[in-house]
């Protein structure tokens, strides 16, 4: 597994990695982290190369990767890759195998949010950068066949199978110590609104706040639990109080992933605004704990959401406000979302993604016509890198 971040960053790419890390070596797999930061050891299975952190992201970035992870990363069978910038190019430089991508991430929205230019402009550049890395995959993994689409739409030729994200719905049905609603400092009659997931720009949280913040004018017994840290925290807590809400948003800051099904277990409904979703972790998770859900319709989160099912899709973030309040006018029909929600669940698990993940490996490890022998993109980075790793 390559990546750009890891363990003490906590997000939806790292959850992963480490679903598939727990599963596979319960399999009797060996499975090794290359991964960027500070080299601070986590076990000898994560191999760490020093690197410089993008900001307060938990992101970090290096043209070379260590004398150590390089002489390792050669004796892989399968290299698989979950960040589009740098960790291919590792792969492809560095090891001498077949080399596979998960796609976690709309780098094009991501992209936006980070620059002060319009969409129309960025989304061009980035997606032509989207296809050529992606090139040096022998194969793609997309989360959801709605992000297969787009890719394809995007200009993407290499091989793409869908895998979905799994989680283990046992966890968030049966919370070892679940939560209660006094416990957290709210009324027991209150209704308790819940998003999970990391406090910054891409996940549109202050389009969230004024959305709630319209639900609190005809409901006042009403709260929004934000579980999650991030570099908008700050930012948020403030809005907060801005429009009048400090008392009905509580923010949980980041817990550890076992409690994050203690939590769950208070909440009514679960919401998101964000549009930048693959095929959300935190969407599984909230329907395992059988939570309506309240989403924009957008690529990943419409292959999970089953509108008027297991929740309800909206336009645009500005029509969450409403779909909420009709939801709260039939309690019945909300508690009764709420078990079909947990039913479906069980479609979303994390060993039909582990094996539908081993059956990739095994096509590009035992159907070699499967197998690509020309990476010119490849060898073009890795020219380029080789260049600035010399100068350094």
């Amino acid at each position: 597994m390559v990546t750009l971040c890891y363990r003490p960053t906590i997000n939806g790419v790292v959850r992963m990695i480490d679903l598939y890390k727990e599963r596979f070596e319960a399999m009797g797999h060996e499975v090794t982290i290359f991964t960027l930061g500070h080299e601070n050891k986590i076990d000898d299975s994560v191999v760490t190369s020093k690197a410089i952190p993008l900001g307060k992201t938990g992101y970090f970035m290096s043209p070379r990767l260590s004398k150590t992870a390089q002489a390792k990363m050669q004796q892989m069978d399968i290299l698989h890759c979950h960040h589009l910038p740098m960790t291919m190019s590792y792969a492809r430089r560095y090891g001498r195998c077949p080399v596979v991508y998960t796609n976690h991430t709309r780098y094009d929205l991501y992209a936006q949010n980070l620059s002060s230019l319009p969409y129309n402009f960025v989304a061009p550049i980035v997606r032509k950068f989207w296809q050529l890395a992606t090139d040096q995959a022998d194969i793609v993994i997309s989360p959801s066949q709605s992000i297969n689409a787009l890719m394809r739409q995007f200009g993407i030729t290499t091989p793409i199978v869908t895998v979905e994200n799994g989680i283990d719905p046992q966890l968030f049905s049966t919370p070892a110590n679940p939560k209660t609603k006094t416990a957290l400092g709210i009324p027991k009659t209150a209704v308790l609104l819940c998003y999970v997931g990391r406090l910054s720009k891409e996940k549109n949280l202050s389009s969230l706040i004024k959305q709630f913040r319209q639900v609190v004018e005809t409901h006042s017994n009403i709260y929004l639990m934000l579980v999650g840290d991030g570099p908008d925290a700050k930012q948020l807590r403030k809005l907060s109080q801005q429009v009048g809400l400090a008392h009905n948003i509580l923010f949980c800051g980041s817990v550890p992933y076992q409690e994050t099904p203690n939590y769950l277990a208070a909440a009514d409904l679960f919401m998101t605004a964000s549009i930048s979703e693959v095929h959300p972790l935190t969407l599984l998770e909230a329907m395992a704990a059988g939570l309506p859900i309240v989403a924009v319709d957008a690529p990943g989160n419409r292959d999970i959401v089953v509108h008027q099912k297991t929740g309800i899709l909206v336009q645009d973030e500005t029509h969450l406000a409403d779909a909420i309040t009709s939801l709260l006018a039939q309690p019945d029909d909300l508690h009764k979302m709420g078990e079909v929600t947990q039913q479906l669940s069980g479609q979303f698990t994390i060993e039909q993604t582990v094996q539908k993940t081993l059956d990739v490996y095994h096509k590009l490890l035992f159907q070699p016509s499967l197998f690509k022998d020309d990476h010119p993109n490849g060898r073009i980075n890795a020219r380029l890198w080789d260049k600035i790793e010399k100068g350094i």
